[in-house]
């Protein structure tokens, strides 16, 4: 429909991060207009830490890239209002070392309830994933007919950093 969505999210990442973090997205008319904004910092369902650029396909699908802690990025779906990434117990597809079980603040007692990442990459070790990332800055999912029928649907997204993009 021509809506704008736009991620704000930037210091999260931390147990204490700096007062007026936020962690949403905000929807934008086509027009510019303000919709309205979802989501808030934190780590529980709804809510996020670092959303750092996003995708929206004609089928409603939301894919987000998460910026990590110390060694990881990834991209989620966000499927549903209630979805939680982990944060802070999970940085990609590890459990992060200062909240492993038992961990005194009580956030991951119950792993279950994670949705893991869809994509991950690690900063400086290609061998998780083939490549390194520092940073997800762009996402697109291509719906059109000028590139082969292969390409439609596919998440496309770029690597400032490194500079390069995948699908």
């Amino acid at each position: 429909n021509g809506d704008i969505l736009i991620s704000e999210g930037h210091s999260g990442q931390g147990e204490n991060p700096p007062p007026g973090t936020v962690g949403r997205i905000s929807i934008f008319s086509k027009d510019g207009k303000f919709v309205r904004s979802f989501g808030k910092l934190g780590s529980g369902a709804g809510e996020f830490r670092t959303p750092h650029s996003l995708a929206l396909d004609s089928r409603g699908r939301l894919f987000v890239a998460d910026v990590g802690w110390n060694d990881f990025e990834e991209i989620d779906s966000a499927s549903d209002p209630g979805d939680n990434f982990g944060w802070p117990c999970w940085e990609g597809p590890n459990v992060q070392s200062s909240y492993a079980n038992p961990d005194g603040w009580g956030y991951c007692t119950n792993p279950a309830i994670f949705k893991k990442p869809l994509w991950t990459f690690h900063h400086s070790n290609p061998n998780y994933s083939g490549f390194t990332s520092q940073c997800v800055t762009g996402m697109h999912v291509y719906e059109g007919t000028e590139y082969p029928s292969k390409y439609v649907g596919r998440l496309f997204f770029s690597e400032y950093a490194s500079d390069w993009f995948r699908t």
